[in-house]
């Protein structure tokens, strides 16, 4: 697509949500598209370039590639400018699919199903609450992680780094898995500047990095972050090999969790191809991840024998 004028789009904005960089609008008259425009703030150091390239990047791609990237992220699709000056761009607007009723009975919202909601999920709701969030079993979450890390996989082949990985930024549907990348301005190429200034979210802030930039290796480690929190529903801040290593369960198998921990970990960590590999691994029989026989109260709990994975760097 070739740029998109500011004026011929303005009468149509409706402002949906405001955030640190810039605003998002829906377009009223383009109702599968909204604009993100950068806060004035913004613009100065704003890196054209680098978005340009992410736009550019979706029809390099093999049309198999191209397909999984626009159905698994809200890709950038033009750049929006004021006059000869970049503003902003236009992107697909999140499916309704990622949307779930919840809130007060009598008055329910329509939310966004952000990883968050995995993570913070009650087993109960109130009865004056109604809560249409789905709850998913181990062997859905593991299908939710084996989608994020194709998706993964698939930017990194393609050298692009993800970044700004978190809770807010991932959002998922079940039946059928599927796990959407949002945000998707924060992603750069590897090794270059990105289009607006570094940044990553309290709570998924790689360890390792001590403020450089991040890259495919932290990608992996916050890929480690979104699993433990699913799997175990636990927002521990500070994720360890040794804090997961300590969570082996019966309902998790021993090479997820040890893939977990080396995810985690200060060093050796695995690639998103390794992902893909060990959780496509666990579909032994096709259909559901095989996941081994659930324990009930009179059963003793089997604690899975260690995996030791090895990575190739």
């Amino acid at each position: 697509m070739t740029s998109v004028a500011l004026s011929s789009i303005a009468p149509d904005l409706i402002r949906v949500a405001d955030g640190g960089e810039g605003i998002v609008y829906r377009i009223r008259t383009r109702p599968t598209i909204v604009y993100k425009e950068y806060k004035e703030a913004q613009r100065p150091t704003l890196n054209v370039a680098a978005l340009q390239d992410l736009i550019d990047l979706a029809d390099q791609l093999p049309p198999g590639d191209r397909v999984r990237l626009l159905s698994r992220t809200v890709w950038p699709k033009s750049t929006v400018v004021q006059g000869a000056r970049v503003i902003g761009f236009v992107m697909d607007a999140i499916g309704p699919g990622y949307y779930r009723r919840y809130g007060l009975r009598a008055n329910p919202k329509e939310v966004l199903c952000d990883w968050n909601q995995l993570i913070y999920q009650s087993d109960s709701v109130p009865e004056h609450m109604l809560s249409e969030v789905p709850r998913p079993s181990t062997a859905e979450a593991v299908e939710l992680l084996q989608d994020l890390a194709q998706t993964v996989e698939l930017l990194h082949r393609n050298g692009i780094v993800v970044g700004d990985m978190s809770g807010k930024n991932l959002v998922w549907s079940i039946r059928p898995s599927s796990v959407l990348l949002i945000d998707c301005d924060s992603f750069r190429r590897a090794g270059s500047r990105g289009v607006c200034a570094h940044k990553e979210s309290p709570g998924w802030i790689d360890p390792t990095l001590h403020g450089q930039p991040t890259g495919k290796d932290s990608d992996v480690y916050k890929m480690g972050i979104a699993a433990y929190r699913c799997l175990w529903r636990d927002s521990t801040t500070t994720v360890t090999s040794q804090l997961v290593a300590s969570r082996r369960s019966q309902h998790v198998p021993a090479a997820l969790v040890s893939l977990i921990a080396a995810s985690v970990g200060d060093s050796g960590r695995p690639s998103a191809a390794d992902w893909v590999t060990t959780l496509g691994s666990l579909y032994k029989y096709g259909g559901r991840p095989t996941l081994g026989a659930t324990s009930t109260a009179h059963s003793a709990p089997v604690r899975p024998p260690r995996v030791r994975l090895q990575f190739k760097h």
